[in-house]
């Protein structure tokens, strides 16, 4: 049952990251589209046209740093979970009794299936961790895009 709770756990962290994407590639959209317009029509001046390349500029690269530092900090702290994933489960399969006699068998089969439910389950932790660092990198990107298309929207 864990293990079934574990994966739509999972399952719904993937789709929660997915629509930040989706909400970040449309606010993008819509943030260019609101430049575009304003510029073509020419309800832009030139002043206003420098100011918004300067701050598309400064934007991309404050963002496009404070996702790295989020991505290199979740990397040296998911390589430190992998390699406890990894002894924690070497331990495990090496605490399971070889059978001694056919009858103990049974018991051999059901202490592996528990070992690997666990490892499983150990899996499905690393993955939400990974899906957790990737939509924290993926913030400061959303809060500027957002925000840029809110500011643009309502543009006097």
């Amino acid at each position: 049952m864990q293990l079934y709770l574990e994966s739509v756990k999972t399952f719904n962290k993937l789709v929660d990251l997915s629509m930040t994407v989706s909400q970040l590639s449309a606010v993008s959209a819509q943030t260019i589209a609101y430049r575009t317009m304003f510029m073509q029509h020419g309800a832009a001046t030139p002043r206003w046209q420098e100011n918004e390349a300067q701050t598309m500029t400064l934007e991309k690269v404050d963002a496009a740093q404070a996702g790295s530092q989020v991505l290199w900090k979740g990397w040296v702290e998911m390589n430190q979970s992998i390699l406890a994933a990894c002894q924690k489960n070497i331990r495990r399969s090496n605490n399971i009794d070889f059978p001694a006699a056919p009858i103990d068998l049974i018991s051999t089969q059901s202490q592996i299936m528990k070992v690997t439910e666990a490892c499983a389950i150990d899996g499905f932790k690393l993955s939400n961790e990974i899906i957790d660092t990737l939509k924290k990198s993926i913030k400061p990107a959303y809060s500027y895009a957002a925000g840029n298309a809110n500011r643009l929207s309502v543009k006097k």
